[in-house]
C-alpha cells in the first residue's frame, strides 16, 4: 500500500472543506502546469474530473486528484516529498501534509504542533482510520 500526501490549506487536511482549494482553481492550475498530464478520469458525465499524472525524479508516476477541497497525491516514489511537490503546495498557498499530519517544508519534515509525541501510525484525521497500516514514517525534526 502507498502513503498519501495532501496539498491543503487547512491545519489538518481532513478539514480541507473549511479552507478549500476550489476545484476550478485546481483545474486551472493543473492545466497550466507542464509537469502534469491527464492520465484518466474520475466520475461520470458533468461531474467527472481529470486525474493528473506526475512523473517523479526517480521515474515513478503518481496521481493527483482534487477531493473535498484538497489535492490528494497517491502512488509510490523514492524521492523527497517537498522537492517533488513543494512547488505545487506553494503555488496554491497551501501545506504539503502526509497521512499522519506531518508537514513537508523546505526546512524539513515536522509533526503538527498538537500531535507531538503521538504514537507512530496514528492517523491525523479520522477518515484515515480505516487505512491504518504498517508503514515507515519520515523522520521528524525536533522543533
Amino acid at each position: 500500500m502507498g502513503y498519501d500526501l495532501h496539498v491543503s490549506r487547512a491545519e489538518e487536511y481532513c478539514d480541507s472543506e473549511e479552507h478549500p482549494i476550489a476545484l476550478d482553481e485546481w483545474l486551472s492550475y493543473a492545466e497550466r502546469n507542464s509537469a502534469l498530464r491527464v492520465g484518466g478520469w474520475l466520475g461520470w458525465d458533468e461531474a467527472r474530473q481529470p486525474i493528473y499524472e506526475y512523473t517523479c525524479a526517480d521515474g515513478s508516476v503518481v496521481s493527483l486528484t482534487w477531493f473535498e477541497g484538497a489535492i490528494e497525491i497517491k502512488g509510490h516514489f523514492d524521492g523527497d516529498a517537498y522537492r517533488e511537490f513543494g512547488a505545487v503546495a506553494e503555488d496554491l498557498q497551501a501545506n504539503l501534509q502526509g497521512d499522519h499530519g506531518e508537514r513537508y517544508t523546505a526546512s524539513g519534515v515536522f509533526p503538527p504542533p498538537d500531535r507531538r509525541g503521538a504514537p507512530p501510525h496514528t492517523p491525523a484525521c479520522p477518515r484515515t482510520n480505516w487505512a491504518c497500516r504498517d508503514i515507515s514514517l519520515p523522520c521528524f525534526q525536533d522543533v
